[in-house]
């Protein structure tokens, strides 16, 4: 299975746009207040890969369409890896409680 992977800034203001790519590495050089994920695909598994600089302490708030997200590490340099599976209505979830199908 080919899975396209696209490197982009912390800023602007991050678009994931989810029918480019499945995977998406952030670098971070700024804290991220305000990204959008759009055409999220029911069933496909989308990955962030978020990198801090050599400063670290960036933060990055989640788009309100991602579901149960983990925090970033802020340490210098620190790599945070992070799944979700898209669901219907703009969706992502990275856990699907139990009694929820797709």
């Amino acid at each position: 299975m080919n899975r396209p992977f696209l490197s982009i800034g912390s800023s602007p203001p991050p678009l994931f746009d989810a029918l480019r790519v499945a995977t998406w590495r952030v670098d971070m050089h700024s804290n991220v207040s305000q990204a959008t994920v759009r055409s999220v695909i029911p069933g496909v598994l989308y990955v962030f890969v978020i990198v801090q600089d050599g400063a670290g302490g960036r933060t990055f708030n989640w788009p309100p369409n991602c579901l149960n997200p983990a925090g970033i590490n802020a340490a210098p340099n620190a790599i945070t890896v992070q799944c979700f599976v898209g669901l219907p209505n703009n969706i992502l979830n990275a856990n699907i409680p139990a009694g929820m199908y797709l």
